[in-house]
């Protein structure tokens, strides 16, 4: 099977999820959490009963990046109860960002008012509270041996075309901000291929169309990767874990994000193979059931089949 020895599962912290997972030959996973009550008893309970290591965990929504304060005194609780409860190894922490609503923005460039360069000025000062608050996590972290990942976003959030729903993500959706957190922070990046997808295919339509959605400035258009694989080109040297995953158009939905490779995709992933090489970063797959066809059995269970034929064909 392509990626054997390197692939886990990202899952919810649930009894049945965490079983479904080993059932299938794999005990890496990616945890997401839903919330910070969690004790240290109750994470190495769950861990002992499934027989699952976490390679790294996602915090709960309540401690998302932005331009909003983070609460720091219960983001570093916990944290001290993940570092208990995983002493070895420890798995990484995968912070995410908060989208925006684009009203957001607007109340934005109303203190602006005539200056061109105001949603330029609006992405740089939300990547620079990001760094800033990074700084403040990163010392906590690597006091724990906690080793933090920035994950790249998609545009939008997965209801974007729907009314009151309209939020986006300023940054990180391109090579340059991610870079930057990395570089100044010292922290790594996790490759969230479908959003790559996502973002490359939305800017490469907007360079083509001259179109200006989707808060995109005129430097962000144009200086876009062509796709998904040459954004990871791009950001190859920090990144130290991949979810694995395919998407379509701008993965507004939530079927249309976080889903199994599609077959005329499929010569992509073997690229993306090709230039991952023999040292691989650890590699995530996505559990979600197919709710169009249950019958089909999990994202999981399908990526599985289709790296497995991929390997012997």
């Amino acid at each position: 099977m392509l990626f054997k020895e390197q692939l886990g599962a990202l899952s919810p912290f649930d009894y049945h999820a965490l079983r479904k997972i080993r059932e299938k030959g794999i005990h890496w996973v990616t945890l997401e959490l839903k919330h910070m009550d969690y004790t240290t008893d109750e994470l190495q309970d769950m861990l002992k009963i499934t027989q699952v290591t976490p390679v790294a965990v996602r915090l709960p929504q309540m401690f998302h990046l932005g331009l909003q304060a983070v609460d720091l005194e219960n983001l570093f609780r916990l944290l001290d109860t993940l570092a208990q409860a995983f002493q070895d190894p420890r798995p990484f922490i995968v912070l995410e960002t908060k989208a925006v609503a684009l009203g957001e923005i607007f109340e934005y460039f109303e203190t602006k008012p005539g200056d061109f360069k105001a949603l330029y000025d609006f992405k740089e000062v939300w990547v620079e509270n990001i760094i800033q608050t990074c700084a403040l996590i990163k010392p906590v972290a690597d006091k724990h041996n906690l080793q933090l990942l920035i994950e790249n976003v998609p545009m939008g959030g997965p209801c974007y075309f729907e009314p009151g729903q309209a939020k986006i993500y300023p940054a990180l959706r391109t090579p340059r901000h991610l870079k930057q957190i990395a570089e100044k922070t010292g922290i790594g990046l996790c490759f969230h291929t479908g959003h790559a997808r996502i973002s490359t295919n939305v800017l490469q339509y907007m360079k083509r169309s001259r179109s200006v959605f989707a808060a995109a400035t005129e430097e962000e258009i144009l200086t876009a990767p062509a796709d998904w694989l040459e954004f990871y080109e791009e950001i190859r040297d920090h990144v130290q874990l991949i979810h694995l995953c395919d998407s379509l158009s701008w993965g507004d939905t939530p079927g249309s994000n976080n889903i199994p490779f599609r077959s005329d995709h499929i010569q992509e992933l073997l690229k993306f193979a090709e230039r991952l090489g023999d040292d691989l970063p650890p590699i995530v797959l996505h559990l979600r059931e197919n709710e169009d066809d249950p019958l089909q059995g999990t994202y999981l269970e399908q990526m599985l089949q289709i790296l497995k034929e991929l390997k012997t064909g």
